[in-house]
């Protein structure tokens, strides 16, 4: 392995691996054109920033505001969070075909590289959208999450933050048990 540190040996190296974003954003601009000639028009990712910068996989995040901790709050932070989901699935298995696919295991990672498209892998942030029914992370599963984040903003029904705005005492000190849920 070269240890010159020149440029072209660091893209050699990187070149020869795996380069997978472990937390992609996914703003409602994703899946749109870049629009350069929009003044204060920034992505924060897209597929041609992927590109660019040589990964050959990503976890696309289905993220949720905190919200009350209420079956009213769970419910709309749900159908957000199955919503982006929807959205990631359909343009991967529709307009985006040809350039990403949706990866369930390590396998299916290196099989998109060697074939030269994108792996994408779901992530969901922020466990609050579960609920009170760890079921649902079965449901989520199914629809092809492999990662999930506890908590973000703010203490939930599943944990408490590590920052937590207005939130000054734990609600859990920590984790909340809940019962064993096995999801294979």
């Amino acid at each position: 392995m070269p240890e010159s540190g020149k440029p072209e040996d660091v893209r050699s190296i990187h070149d020869t691996i795996l380069a997978l974003d472990a937390h992609l954003d996914i703003e409602m601009t994703f899946f749109t054109p870049e629009q350069g000639e929009t003044s204060g028009f920034q992505k924060l990712a897209s597929l041609e920033k992927i590109k660019e910068g040589g990964l050959d996989a990503a976890f696309f995040v289905a993220y949720t505001d905190q919200g009350p901790l209420t079956s009213e709050g769970y419910a709309r932070a749900y159908e957000t969070v199955v919503g982006k989901i929807d959205t990631i699935r359909r343009v991967i298995d529709g307009p985006l075909q040809a350039k990403v696919g949706l990866a369930l295991c390590p396998d299916d990672v290196h099989a998109l590289r060697d074939s030269g498209r994108i792996a994408a892998v779901i992530a969901l942030e922020n466990g609050y959208a579960l609920g009170e029914d760890l079921e649902q992370l079965r449901t989520l599963y199914s629809l092809g999450v492999r990662y999930v984040t506890l908590s973000q903003v703010g203490h939930n029904q599943i944990c408490d933050s590590k920052w937590a705005p207005g939130q000054p005492e734990p609600l859990h000190r920590g984790l909340r048990i809940y019962p064993k849920i096995q999801l294979t």
